[in-house]
């Protein structure tokens, strides 16, 4: 009357369920309580590091096993990763971990046999902070750091910023001969701001070179730094954007690097890299200005810090990178002064195509020993209508430069013939125009090409225009004017400049 009772029946006096079934009546452990089963397979799994499947293992023993498995989160609390198995491995046992642990705190061992693979080991584990317990580090790497104090309480543990320290191949296998030694590639944990609802964590990690892109999967950090402190192997800036990628909700970046050729992997133009979130842009010591600054996409930018970025016109004769040629590389036509015409123009055309790529709203741009061509600031100023603070420090910039911060009149264009044939009308009733319309402080420190003369009469013109038309809206007052160290800028300038200025204006 039923057919399929017939294959039930079969199946029931299968000779695999017939064992199984006798092992369960015969075997003692068959007789424990379900409680007891599961705290000798939490103990299984709490000494998993020779066996970091324990858990799934125990899952696949039998059917009743199964369920207590399944059941029990405890039994996968206790997460060991090593780096020499395959990423997606690993990253399967993360999240298969993670959700049959429900929401209980981790205990996590990092087994660490090559520095350059801890990040992309890591990375995975950064969404899950919030649960770490304990995470341990083995191998390479000796350290063991207890999150028990942010599980415990309402305020969880965050990733805020990560700092990568490139360091030399020497560098480590010293600092692993050496046991406990603090110079030794680490991360190392430390709350450095707490608020109501999470405690915001820095890491800090030491590795030979940036993760290859297969090896990366996407993450969320706020504060990124990397750091080089090598010159035997120099960051490849197209490794860099690379990496950028995969941080899409990074904020501030910060780029520590040395002054060196760049080491370009290849001869392929990278893809933009979308940093939407980004706002402060740091980059100190580094020949890859234009490489990073051409690539990115950053369009809520509001600080660009350009430091230490001059280099000696003999260091590097042309770009290792080939750029195609973009408006504005052409020579400068000011035939200004340069003690490093080579950076100056990769600075200057590096931070067009940002500006020209993103629009961003910058409000605060600093050249420390950074500099431009002429013709690079005047394309600048005329486009940054959100700057409100601009210092430049050891700047080669000459009276041309200076003369762009006074106030000037449009011309108009009143015959075109041709593009190498126009006429211009530069009558004197028409309205004054201003670059940075926003600009309130303003720092020029060792600017030794300026004389005195050109800054007393375009910053005492500034200040009266802004002084007077600040009300209306559209132009904000000069607040803070800084000139320092400037050897044209004397003292009978600065009381000239004083007289207009008054206590906002500072030589010291």
């Amino acid at each position: 009357m039923f057919p399929f009772m017939d294959s039930m029946q079969v199946g029931l006096h299968r000779p695999e369920m017939i064992a199984e079934r006798n092992a369960r009546q015969t075997s003692p452990i068959a007789h424990l309580p379900v409680e007891l089963l599961i705290q000798i397979f939490v103990d299984c799994a709490q000494d998993s590091e020779d066996d970091p499947l324990i858990a799934l293992t125990i899952s696949h023993v039998c059917k009743s096993w199964r369920e207590i498995a399944y059941d029990s989160p405890r039994i996968w609390q206790y997460l060991s990763l090593d780096d020499r198995r395959p990423r997606l491995c690993s990253e399967f046992q993360i999240r298969w971990w993670m959700l049959n642990s429900g929401t209980l705190p981790m205990d996590i061992t990092l087994h660490i046999s090559d520095h350059d693979k801890l990040l992309p080991l890591i990375i995975p584990l950064f969404e899950y902070m919030p649960r770490w317990r304990k995470c341990a580090f083995r191998g390479k790497i000796q350290e063991e750091m207890d999150f028990s104090a942010y599980t415990s309480s309402e305020a969880k543990a965050h990733l805020r910023e990560l700092r990568i320290v490139i360091r030399d191949p020497s560098d480590l296998e010293e600092s692993d001969l050496e046991e406990g030694s603090r110079n030794s590639p680490t991360i190392v944990q430390a709350p450095c701001h707490i608020n109501t609802s999470s405690y915001d964590i820095t890491f800090r990690c030491s590795v030979l070179t940036l993760p290859l892109p297969s090896l990366m999967t996407p993450f969320h950090v706020t504060k990124l730094v990397i750091c080089e402190s090598t010159f035997e192997g120099p960051t490849d800036p197209l490794r860099m954007l690379e990496f950028l990628s995969f941080c899409p909700s990074v904020e501030y970046f910060q780029y520590q690097g040395l002054p060196h050729d760049p080491a370009y992997s290849n001869a392929v133009i990278p893809s933009i890299v979308k940093l939407p979130n980004l706002r402060t842009f740091v980059i100190h010591s580094s020949c890859a200005v234009r490489t990073l600054l051409s690539h990115i996409d950053a369009p809520n930018l509001t600080e660009l810090h350009l430091e230490h970025t001059n280099t000696e016109c003999d260091f590097a004769t042309s770009p290792a990178y080939p750029y195609a040629v973009e408006d504005g590389d052409s020579d400068d036509e000011a035939g200004d002064f340069s003690q490093s015409p080579w950076s100056d123009h990769a600075t200057g055309m590096g931070l067009r195509s940002l500006i020209r790529r993103s629009n961003p709203p910058l409000e605060v741009l600093l050249m420390d020993y950074a500099d431009m061509r002429t013709k690079d600031f005047q394309w600048c100023f005329s486009r940054l209508n959100h700057l409100r603070q601009f210092r430049i420090v050891a700047s080669d910039m000459s009276d041309k430069v200076i003369a762009m911060f006074a106030p000037y009149r449009a011309p108009r264009v009143l015959t075109s013939l041709d593009d190498d044939d126009m006429i211009f009308d530069l009558e004197l009733d028409r309205p004054l125009h201003l670059r940075l319309p926003l600009l309130s402080s303003l720092e020029l420190w060792n600017c030794q090409r300026l004389s005195g003369r050109a800054i007393v009469k375009a910053l005492t013109e500034r200040v009266r225009f802004t002084d007077a038309v600040a009300d209306e809206g559209v132009y904000s007052r000069m607040e803070e004017i800084g000139i320092v160290g400037c050897g044209g800028f004397s003292d009978n300038h600065a009381l000239e400049l004083e007289n207009v200025a008054g206590n906002r204006l500072r030589t010291n």
